[in-house]
């Protein structure tokens, strides 16, 4: 893709470039409508990007952290369901595990 269309802001259409000869003696070399590139510009568009995708980057981070936490929470209660019906009858296992979902909603 041309670089004009990406970033229009960062180009400049210059009307008339004068380059010397590239014999000696020969004529210059006239260009038009010469399209020029503000470099500068586009640098800082690049390190104003970068630093957006590093907040993203740490939010998505964030975010993963705590679905992970709670991911945990929920395994470890699964766990604890699965050891408590292992270690007891049917009765006591559905008082055991009712009593657990009790102190688990607190």
């Amino acid at each position: 893709p041309d670089i004009a269309e990406i970033v229009p802001e960062a180009v400049e259409l210059v009307p008339k470039r004068v380059l010397p000869p590239l014999e000696k003696g020969g004529e210059p070399i006239i260009y038009h409508n010469v399209p020029v590139v503000n470099e500068n510009m586009l640098f800082m568009m690049s390190i104003g990007a970068t630093q957006e995708l590093i907040k993203r980057s740490n939010n998505i981070n964030a975010s993963l952290s705590q679905h992970f936490a709670e991911l945990s929470n929920v395994i470890g209660e699964v766990a604890k369901f699965e050891y408590i019906l292992s270690q007891s009858t049917n009765e006591e296992s559905e008082l055991k595990m009712k009593s657990s979902i009790a102190q688990a909603e607190v």
